[in-house]
């Protein structure tokens, strides 16, 4: 069973973050009736906790009792007139809910199995007579990046409707089936940059062509097939080295081919 922790600065302490988005609404998106933003932080909990544990947990590792108050497996702040939660999608790197994590196992001493996991979003509470579409904008031009985030928008009600349910964004894929093809780059130069366009490699004709030389060497292709590969560059290879060169020159690119 997964749980939320739920975190925020107590109602007297300043909430500077909040502070800052609010002036940001108003300069970068014109929008100047949302009166006050408040910063929930949200730790989804994805493993079976007890009670005193949990409390543990938020009290000791999450939370500063001094200027922060926490809630359980409930809202932290149900008055308010929008609420948008923003969380990384499944699969993308979660940094803070893996520090989070360890936190978990050094406060609790616990021994966790690679699901056990701790998601981290963050919830902008605002108050204001807000048109809905105002909210969404807000959302999507300021708060989030939709590659890599997904964005949840509540009022009061959808709060009451939501209950105690919420989102794990666990990955759900079968990580059993992994799929790696081989690229045929002895090819014309007008095949290589579609290889490149295809693939979004962002790599030029001079550096396709570094590439194609160097797998089509005789002692590159004898040292593959003694690790079982074959002689054709693979999906993993080419974008492997596409983004090591993401910030390199071309020289420094065939200095790199040359040490493979």
């Amino acid at each position: 069973m997964a749980h939320r922790i739920e975190v925020g600065f107590r109602p007297q302490i300043r909430d500077p973050i909040g502070e800052k988005i609010k002036r940001r609404i108003e300069s970068e998106l014109h929008i100047n009736k949302v009166e006050k933003v408040r910063i929930v932080d949200v730790y989804t909990i994805d493993m079976c906790l007890s009670e005193e544990e949990l409390e543990t947990l938020a009290r000791r590792a999450f939370s500063d009792p001094i200027i922060q108050f926490f809630s359980i497996d409930a809202p932290l702040i149900e008055d308010f007139d929008w609420l948008i939660e923003v969380g990384l999608t499944p699969g993308v790197t979660d940094n803070v809910g893996r520090t989070a994590r360890e936190a978990l196992i050094f406060c609790l001493g616990k021994e966790l199995t690679p699901q056990e996991k701790v998601y981290t979003s963050r919830q902008y509470i605002m108050w204001g007579d807000v048109e809905g579409n105002d909210v969404k904008r807000i959302g999507k031009e300021l708060l989030a990046n939709e590659l890599v985030h997904r964005i949840e928008i509540l009022n009061r009600e959808g709060l009451k409707k939501r209950g105690r349910s919420f989102y794990v964004p666990r990955v759900l894929g079968d990580s059993t089936q992994v799929y790696v093809c081989e690229i045929d780059i002895d090819v014309s130069n007008e095949e290589l940059l579609r290889i490149s366009k295809e693939r979004l490699l962002a790599l030029n004709l001079e550096e396709m062509l570094a590439i194609k030389d160097y797998f089509s060497r005789e002692d590159v292709i004898l040292k593959r097939k003694t690790v079982g590969l074959g002689s054709r560059i693979t999906d993993v290879e080419l974008e492997a080295i596409a983004q090591t060169w993401s910030n390199l020159d071309l020289g420094k690119s065939r200095s790199v081919i040359s040490i493979l």
